[in-house]
C-alpha cells in the first residue's frame, strides 16, 4: 500500500502571504483506535441449517468477518487511503458518466501552474482563474485537485508551489498563447489509461483544508450540469441468510481467534460471540 507523504520535511519557503498553503494528505494525527480491528458477523444460526460456504458445513455456525477501524480522514496518516479510495471511486463514476453526443473524447491529464505573482491569492481566487484558463484552452470540463507544494528532489524538502491537476475532456489549443495572456502554464500529459491509479496518486499528496473541498468539478462536469447517481456500497450481509452483519464481541475463552487481516472470513461457535453493546441498529 502506498504510504502518505512524510510531513517532517516541510519548508517555510518565503512567499508573500501564502493564503492557500495547506497541509498535505496524511500530515495530521491518527485517532487512538485508527488501524485497530473489529469483527462483524451473523448469529442467525437457525437460518444456516443445511448451508455450506466454500465447502464448509455452516450448520450451527456463526459467520464472521474481520475489519479495520478507519476514521476516513484525509489528514490521518493511518486511514487516509480509505478516504482516497472512496473519493477515487466516486470520481471515476462521474468521469465515466460524461458522454458528449457525436464526439469521441479521451480523458486527459493536465497540470496548471500558478504564476508567482498570484501566490498570495486565496484558493478560491486561484481556482476561479484556473477555471477561466481551462476554458480558454478548450478544456470542456473535469475534476480539479489542488496541490500547494512540491518536493525539492535534492533536499527532499517540501516548499510552497501551488498548481492544479486536472482529469478532464477537451481539445487543448493555444496553451502558449494563453501563457502570454494569463501567466498560467498549462501542460497536457496526455491520455490516461489507468484512471483510478492516477486519481488515487493525485489525492495521496494534495492540499487538505477544512474550509475547502479537495476535489472540485468544473465545466460540463460541474454539479450544476452533470447529475450522477453514484453506486454506493450497501451494508454487508451474511452470505448464508442475507441478514445484515452486526458488530460482534468475543466472549469465548482465551484470545479472539480471528487474525488481524482486513476482510478475512471465519466461522465459529455462536456461543463465543455476542452483539456489541453499542450496535443498537
Amino acid at each position: 500500500m502506498m504510504k502518505g507523504i512524510n510531513s517532517l520535511s516541510q519548508s517555510s519557503f518565503p512567499v508573500a502571504s501564502p493564503l492557500a498553503d495547506f497541509p498535505l494528505t496524511a500530515w495530521g494525527e491518527a485517532y487512538g483506535n485508527c488501524g485497530s480491528f473489529f469483527q462483524v458477523g451473523c448469529l442467525n444460526v437457525s437460518e444456516h441449517k443445511g448451508m455450506n460456504l466454500d465447502g464448509v458445513n455452516m450448520e450451527g455456525k456463526a459467520y464472521l468477518e474481520r475489519h479495520k477501524v478507519s476514521c476516513h480522514r484525509p489528514l490521518c496518516p493511518t486511514c487516509w487511503s480509505d478516504w482516497a479510495n472512496r473519493e477515487t471511486d466516486r470520481a471515476v463514476q462521474r468521469l465515466d458518466a460524461f458522454v458528449l453526443k457525436g464526439r469521441s473524447l479521451k480523458l486527459i491529464h493536465v497540470v496548471v501552474g500558478v504564476p508567482t505573482v498570484d501566490y498570495g491569492l486565496s484558493l478560491q481566487k486561484m481556482r476561479e482563474k484556473v477555471y477561466r484558463v481551462l476554458k480558454a484552452v478548450h478544456c470542456l470540463g473535469g475534476m480539479l485537485v489542488y496541490h500547494p507544494k512540491r518536493m525539492n528532489k535534492n533536499t527532499k524538502i517540501w516548499y510552497f508551489h501551488p498548481h492544479f491537476h486536472v482529469l478532464g475532456y477537451g481539445w487543448l489549443t493555444d496553451p502558449r498563447k494563453n501563457y502570454f495572456a494569463s501567466g498560467y502554464v498549462v501542460r497536457n500529459y496526455g491520455v490516461r489509461k489507468t484512471v483510478h491509479g492516477t486519481i488515487f496518486y493525485e489525492l495521496s499528496h494534495c492540499g487538505i483544508s477544512p474550509d475547502h473541498h479537495t476535489v472540485t468539478w468544473f465545466g460540463a462536469l460541474s454539479y450544476g450540469k452533470l447529475h450522477v447517481k453514484y453506486d454506493e456500497k450497501d451494508d454487508a450481509t451474511c452470505p448464508l441468510c442475507h441478514e445484515k452483519l452486526r458488530r460482534l464481541m468475543w466472549i469465548g475463552k482465551g484470545v479472539c481467534p480471528l487474525p488481524d487481516v482486513e476482510g478475512v472470513t471465519f466461522f465459529d461457535d455462536p456461543d463465543n460471540w455476542i452483539r456489541w453493546k453499542f450496535d443498537l441498529a
